[in-house]
């Protein structure tokens, strides 16, 4: 906020400058959890941008997927997905179908749909994340296991516990081989591949998973942590 006083008094409103102030800034507050805070800025920023570099440049593209953050945590998910979806217009035509940001952005947009239920949109999005990161990262990169994660999840609330476990699995592998084996995220990913197993009714590979995630927790956190008990409860109702 101080490094903004500063920026409008040397440069004014409408600079660049002063509007990627107000864009870290939006982001900054938005980071922390205070979203109607960040809002006005991310506005500030892109309306700011808009006139200094025109619709269709990647500046203004950045501002609508930081907005689109700021509105999908804020719970509006129709717009969340609106900005998301300039963005992706815009990334699209600056560097084509294959490009970093084109990844994000639908990775973005599947994260929407699927927090405001539509998870067939949802496995969409995240499916055309994934393709773009298996041509650019490899089969192996931690965004990788990031995305089979999110459809996983997606596929899990769709009721297809099939496709959840392949996506689960394919997670927890990438983890397994560039993670300590103590990993926090490993047991997440191990709880995943359990939960989506007993949804299966393969007992025994659910409780395989189930007690690799509680032993993991139970060394980080402690006996007492939620999810360590709520890891045993699941065992316990398989046993």
């Amino acid at each position: 906020e101080a490094a903004l006083e500063i920026w409008l008094k040397s440069y004014g409103e409408n600079h660049p400058v002063t509007a990627t102030c107000y864009n870290n800034l939006g982001a900054a507050l938005d980071k922390d959890k205070r979203t109607e805070e960040a809002i006005p800025y991310l506005e500030k920023a892109l309306a700011t941008r808009i006139k200094a570099f025109g619709p269709d440049h990647p500046e203004v593209a950045s501002c609508y997927n930081n907005l689109g953050a700021a509105l999908d945590n804020k719970g509006n998910y129709d717009e969340a997905i609106a900005y998301h979806g300039k963005a992706l217009k815009i990334w699209l035509q600056t560097f084509g179908p294959d490009h970093p940001a084109v990844a994000t952005t639908y990775n973005n947009g599947g994260g929407a749909y699927s927090r405001k239920g539509d998870y067939d949109k949802a496995v969409e999005y995240y499916g055309k994340c994934l393709a773009i990161e298996l041509k650019t990262l490899g089969s192996e990169h931690p965004d990788v296991a990031i995305t089979h994660n999110n459809l996983g999840n997606a596929y899990e609330k769709k009721g297809l516990p099939d496709k959840a476990v392949e996506h689960y699995e394919k997670c927890l592998a990438i983890e397994t081989k560039t993670l300590p084996a103590d990993h926090p995220d490993l047991a997440d990913s191990h709880y995943n591949v359990g939960k989506a197993y007993a949804k299966r009714k393969e007992r025994e590979k659910a409780l395989e998973h189930l007690q690799q995630a509680r032993d993991i927790w139970h060394k980080k956190r402690g006996p007492e942590d939620p999810y360590v008990k709520n890891a045993q409860a699941m065992i316990d109702d398989l046993k």
